[in-house]
């Protein structure tokens, strides 16, 4: 018997968002870990993301699943984390894209919390308050932790390509590969 039995209803496909690399550009340099953005600024979405979302939101929920280990390093705060995340969630609604909940995970990966991806705890937490189909249910982003994560849950997994050297040396063998999120979303769709 599931944990989540207690739930009443139909079970909705949904599809798992990565944040940084997959929906906005990915920090770079010496001094940033690789999901830190520095400040409270609006990260910059990356091409064709808009549209993507437009599209899967229309038959799918979408949710942000994020390791930030920049935060418990201190070079991020929870605070302009969550700015950031007003201000894409302000965008996204503009263009009529309802993101269901944004999951952060501000631990390093030697703190060994159940959250941190490839770990499932942000999709229990999110798994808590929504009735998922996860055998119809995809997880798109740009790092191997991010395929391990959709796998361990049973999912489709996307892998998109934003930063070269990452997309060809990810040795998790994804469902699909795509160039960005609009492709994504057109492969989730047509379930080619």
């Amino acid at each position: 018997m599931s944990a989540f039995a207690f739930m009443k209803g139909p079970r909705v496909p949904v599809v798992f968002l990565d944040r940084d690399g997959t929906l906005v550009k990915e920090p770079s340099g010496s001094t940033v870990g690789d999901d830190v953005i520095l400040g409270s600024n609006r990260p910059r979405v990356l091409s064709h993301v808009l549209k993507g979302l437009q599209l899967l939101s229309k038959k799918y929920r979408l949710f942000v699943v994020s390791n930030q280990d920049g935060i418990n390093r201190g070079q991020l705060s929870m605070r302009d984390y969550n700015i950031q995340n007003k201000k894409l969630n302000a965008l996204f609604l503009k263009k009529e894209i309802r993101i269901r909940a944004w999951k952060v995970c501000p631990h390093m990966q030697e703190e060994k919390c159940a959250c941190i991806k490839p770990k499932t705890g942000m999709a229990k937490f999110i798994a808590k308050h929504f009735m998922i189909d996860w055998k119809n249910s995809f997880m798109i982003g740009d790092m191997s932790t991010d395929i391990q994560f959709g796998k361990r849950l049973k999912m489709k997994t996307i892998l998109v390509k934003w930063n070269e050297r990452i997309y060809e040396k990810t040795t998790e063998k994804p469902w699909k590969r795509c160039p960005n999120v609009l492709s994504a979303a057109h492969m989730i769709l047509d379930k080619k």
